[in-house]
């Protein structure tokens, strides 16, 4: 079996007054199904610009040299379209400062519920059932945190909150 995301020899580059600045360097990774990567660093390491390669979110001008691949699909060559049909659905990336990514007014369990529904990938009750599955699969009450707010919840229940928004996680420490 293939690897569900797998990384080879990213370099990322931005464009600066003096010409390209180099933020990442040969970087080369993989992610098998059933497995969860953290990427862990210091401030400035390039870890962010990683997780923001792989979901298509540099900004315009950037150099992005080597190869994505998700599934046998190279992301690097991808519509924006294309990028957006599996952004949020398939790929999804928890940020350093989770909290907010979730909307302070309404109830965990809806937040998690709804995209996938919306996205047409399941029915509300099977949507539920998965999200449950991946918080209690997290070490977390899964009653408790459907029932809560975010502003309810550690740090920790929010960013694992996050999690079942996807179904490739990428975690940045």
């Amino acid at each position: 079996m293939t690897d569900m995301l797998e990384i080879t020899d990213l370099s990322v580059s931005f464009p600066g007054s003096g010409g390209k600045i180099p933020a990442v360097r040969d970087v080369s990774l993989s992610l098998a199904h059933g497995e969860c990567l953290a990427i862990v660093g210091e401030s400035g390491c390039g870890k962010s610009v990683v997780a923001q390669s792989v979901m298509g979110l540099l900004p315009f001008g950037t150099e992005v040299l080597g190869r994505i691949s998700y599934q046998g699909q190279d992301l690097l060559h991808l519509t924006e379209r294309e990028l957006e049909s599996i952004r949020g659905q398939e790929i999804g990336m928890v940020f350093q400062s989770p909290e907010r990514a979730l909307n302070p007014v309404m109830k965990i369990g809806k937040q998690l519920v709804m995209p996938q529904v919306i996205h047409g990938l399941c029915s509300e009750t099977d949507a539920k059932l998965r999200a449950e599955g991946v918080l209690r699969g997290l070490g977390l009450d899964a009653g408790r945190v459907m029932d809560a707010y975010p502003w309810m919840c550690s740090g920790v229940c929010v960013s694992g909150s996050c999690l079942p928004r996807c179904r490739c996680f990428i975690r940045i420490w």
